[in-house]
């Protein structure tokens, strides 16, 4: 074979399972449905949010929320640590510039 050769593929980040802080998360103790609304579900996710207001864990969830656990095939999903994915995307920018 000639030529530059390909990049290799980038390793997938392994994601841990939560700590047992996720013990404590309110989120445990109601439908799992409400944190993952379908497009439009805004008073589902107005419940996921008011839900977490109150949680003893935001902190830790949106932590493990920003390090992946958010991603499926990709895509951020779900309110995590009272946050849609378009709040977390901007949290990201904001952590990736402060580091640079």
């Amino acid at each position: 074979m000639t030529g530059t050769p390909r990049p290799a593929a980038a390793a997938a980040p392994v994601l841990l399972i939560p700590g047992p802080w996720a013990e404590d998360a309110l989120c445990a103790q109601t439908d799992p449905d409400l944190w993952f609304p379908e497009i439009g579900g805004h008073r589902e996710a107005a419940t996921a949010r008011r839900i977490c207001r109150a949680c003893p864990v935001r902190a830790e969830c949106l932590d493990y929320a920003l390090a992946g656990a958010d991603t499926w095939n990709g895509f951020t999903t779900g309110i995590w640590g009272g946050t849609s994915p378009a709040e977390r995307k901007q949290i990201r920018r904001a952590r990736k510039a402060a580091a640079a």
